[in-house]
């Protein structure tokens, strides 16, 4: 159980600072480009930045392998999207999606899940909260979804009333995910 906390929590810790269902990518949509690595593949939006495990400092958990986030810099958030892994046994997708949303009431403070959805690539939640007190509110979606041993948390993030095309951008990158 400490695992499954562990990764939950290192998935909101990230923001700020799936699946098996879909094919792979052979080729990025225009004005897109391909993150991949030898488990998973995502396209972004080309004019956004990608840190990886090489750019990461020490204040990232070592369980995200990719943080995405918007070139245009916000004073109070700025949009991002970030990839978080990690072994669990006898879990599923489902599993992993209840019991995060009981670490998430417990850890965001005006918690409030606006969605739950089955999708081809996994587990999609949406929520908003905020992480303490005189932090702005964040709308997040987690797209959730195991393979085997392993769990996979697509969290993207921004705040309410980001310009819609970032939005768009972040559901599009979530709708792409895919597991090799």
């Amino acid at each position: 159980m400490k695992k499954i906390t562990y990764i939950l929590a290192t998935t909101i810790l990230l923001t700020g600072c799936f699946g098996i269902g879909n094919a792979p990518i052979t080729e990025a949509p225009l004005g897109y480009q391909i993150f991949e690595n030898n488990e998973l593949q995502i396209t972004y939006p080309e004019t956004w930045e990608v840190l990886t495990q090489e750019n990461f400092n020490n204040q990232v958990p070592n369980s995200t392998i990719v943080s995405i986030r918007n070139k245009i810099k916000s004073d109070i958030f700025t949009a991002n999207l970030n990839i978080t892994s990690g072994q669990v046994k006898d879990m599923t997708a489902n599993d992993l999606q209840k019991a995060n949303i009981e670490k998430l009431k417990n850890s965001l403070l005006n918690f409030e899940l606006t969605e739950t959805t089955k999708k081809d690539n996994g587990n999609l939640i949406r929520f908003s909260g905020k992480k303490s007190a005189n932090e702005a509110i964040i709308n997040f979606a987690q797209l959730i979804t195991t393979n085997q041993d392993m769990s996979y948390i697509v969290t993207t993030s921004h705040i309410p009333g980001e310009d819609e095309s970032v939005v768009k951008d972040l559901d599009e990158m979530l709708d792409s995910f895919s597991l090799k």
